[in-house]
């Protein structure tokens, strides 16, 4: 697999502190030619994370990503 040249990552505590979604800012991300996004959280994985990471894969192949 040859990896893209933009390779976004969503840090969910950076997007959480400035007061964005992880779904909207992957949304944007993808709408914008993201071929990959890497999600990231740091820290324990709770249900609602592993919901939120769900959201974001589920939008990836609407995008071809």
């Amino acid at each position: 697999m040859k990896l893209p040249r933009l390779y976004p990552i969503l840090d969910t505590d950076t997007l959480e502190r400035r007061g964005f979604r992880v779904d909207s800012a992957a949304a944007a991300m993808l709408e914008g030619g993201a071929g990959i996004l890497q999600y990231r959280r740091k820290g324990a994985f709770t249900r609602k994370a592993i919901d939120e990471a769900g959201r974001v894969a589920e939008l990836c192949p609407r995008f071809g990503a």
